[in-house]
């Protein structure tokens, strides 16, 4: 684990805690429950992306989900969208063209954006082919 501290345009002191699957963007003072998970997917869905998204759901402690689609091809997608649409944790974004949008820094730019638009202080993003479990707790601050 890696912690990087900065500040933002606004002078806050900011936190980056890097794993070598996520990336946790937390604002000093924020409160625990003040959590935001950004997880883009792009094909693979059946293998990688609804495991990952069923993962999130059970072990995060109801944070804010947002999953980016991110131009995939494959038809299980729309099952991640009926997933991702039957909670109301979870906020679906597709993404029709990744090369004008910025691709997977794109998503994850755009969710930040919207996450620190809606208050959320933490932020993790996540890789799709990660599984959580009951460990989580030891690194998701909102649980």
């Amino acid at each position: 684990m890696t912690t990087v501290r900065q500040r933002d345009g606004n002078g806050s002191q900011q936190a980056w805690i890097a794993f070598s699957w996520t990336l946790m963007i937390v604002k000093k003072g924020s409160q625990n429950s003040d959590c935001a998970i950004i997880l883009t997917v792009h094909n693979h869905i059946e293998m990688f992306g609804l495991p990952c998204l069923q993962s999130l759901l059970k072990h995060s402690g109801g944070a804010r989900i947002y999953v980016y689609d991110n131009e995939s091809t494959d038809p299980e997608v729309e099952n991640l969208r009926k997933l991702a649409d039957s909670r109301s944790e979870v906020e679906f974004i597709r993404i029709d063209d990744q090369k004008t949008f910025g691709g997977l820094t794109g998503t994850w730019n755009d969710g930040i954006r919207r996450a620190r638009e809606h208050g959320f202080a933490k932020v993790i993003l996540v890789n799709h082919d990660v599984i959580v479990d009951n460990t989580w707790g030891q690194f998701h601050p909102g649980h």
